[in-house]
This record gives C-alpha cells, structure tokens and sequence, in this order.
C-alpha cells in the first residue's frame, strides 16, 4: 500500500492495488488489529477457549456486534470478521494516502506498521527516481537485490531487502 501511494502521488494518477486478505475472516477466521494489517490473529470457534471478553475493535463494524457473534460457528461470524478486516484496510490505505507528500512522517508510519520493512520509503523513492533518469534496466541491476530470487524461490527480499 505504501508504494502504490508513492507511485500514484509521482505519477499524478490514481492507482490500485489488489486487498483480497482481508477475506482471511471468512477462510481462516483471521483477525486484523486496527493499525496492523499485517498481522492475523486467530480468534477461534466455539469450540476453543474464549479468551476474549470483547471486541478488540471500536470501527463500525465492531461497534454492532458483541463478541459472542464472532465465536459461532457460522458462515455469519466469518463474514463479520472479513467485514472488520476490510474496514482496517481501508483505514490504513487512508492514512497512508494522507502521508504520502510527508515522507518523514511516511517513513515514521510505514516503520511502525511494516517492522522489518525498514527503507521501504526510501528504496521505493530511489527506485522511481533512478527509473525517471537512467531507466529499467539500471533500477534492476542497481536494485537487483531487492527484487524476488530466483536462485531458491521459497526465500525472497523484499523492498526492504530482509528475507
């Protein structure tokens, strides 16, 4: 979400960019916390421990439910944690969005939503500047690095170059 927001703020264009994880509600009763997408947590079933006392959540989605909804065993609990999941999506692709002309306060953001992701700001600028000056083929072998492996497809660097 970073980059594309880079890239749509230089290229003056709107840009997008495929959510479907938020569906990890539905599939694997996954639960993002607000400000942290990339992170899932399992809540459980009804059949598991209920540690929860009630909702982690205070969105929209999370205000109309109580937390015995989401530990049924139906369709219907899976659909509300998917529905959360793409509120905090959508939450944290707007601030991004804000951000994205402020690369200090971009850069604070993205360190603290992303971790490891250290210089994802910084090589994404790098990358799109290099490409505007001396073109495709310079930004792969300068930024080779950064890019997907082919040597052993189960490791692969990111952006951040951390495997």
């Amino acid at each position: 979400m970073i980059m594309t927001a880079l890239v749509s703020r230089i290229l003056d264009m709107p840009l997008g960019f495929d959510a479907s994880s938020f569906n990890l509600g539905c599939t694997a009763r996954k639960f993002f916390m607000p400000g942290n997408v990339g992170t899932h947590y399992l809540l459980g079933s009804k059949n598991n421990e209920h540690y929860l006392s009630s909702m982690l959540c205070d969105c929209s989605v999370c205000q109309k439910i109580n937390i015995s909804d989401i530990y049924e065993d139906t369709g219907k609990s899976g659909a509300i944690i998917s529905l959360h999941n793409l509120y905090c999506t959508i939450e944290e692709n707007r601030i991004i969005n804000c951000l994205a002309d402020d690369i200090k306060n971009l850069t604070l953001y993205a360190h603290t939503i992303a971790r490891k992701d250290y210089n994802i700001v910084n090589n994404t600028l790098s990358i799109l500047s290099d490409y505007s000056t001396h073109g495709l083929e310079y930004v792969y072998n300068k930024y080779t690095m950064l890019f997907i492996e082919k040597v052993d497809q189960k490791r692969f660097k990111n952006l951040s170059g951390i495997k």
